[in-house]
């Protein structure tokens, strides 16, 4: 029924199901992947945060291949590497990202001014 509502007001090209994580075995459920109606998405599909592009796989990536609750976290480094630029113009600002299945925090970083490592 979720997926007929979302067919019907976003009207997508396609509606993929990722359901296939190790926690719904201890719930009772059973692994789900599969195109629910319409096309299966393409290789890399380009996705858009805050103005940032990013390319995932739905398909073969883990779990969606992008980390939604990061959203707010990638945004608050972004916001805390241009206040250190503009407190300290002079000192360059470097990141590390040991969490780089996408490249999200980094990207973040770059875009918001932080300098080569």
């Amino acid at each position: 029924m979720l997926a007929e509502l979302l067919w019907d007001i976003v009207a997508p090209r396609g509606i993929y199901e990722r359901s296939d994580v190790d926690v719904r075995g201890k719930e009772g459920l059973k692994p789900a992947r599969a195109v629910l109606k319409g096309d299966e998405p393409p290789g890399n599909i380009a996705i858009e945060e805050y103005g940032r592009r990013f390319y995932v796989d739905l398909v073969r990536g883990h779990k969606t291949g992008f980390y939604l609750d990061q959203r707010e976290n990638r945004a608050l480094l972004a916001e805390l590497v241009a206040q250190r630029k503009s407190a300290q113009p002079d000192t360059p600002v470097r990141c590390l990202n040991l969490f780089s299945y996408t490249g999200g925090f980094g990207l973040y970083a770059l875009s918001a001014g932080r300098d080569s490592p």
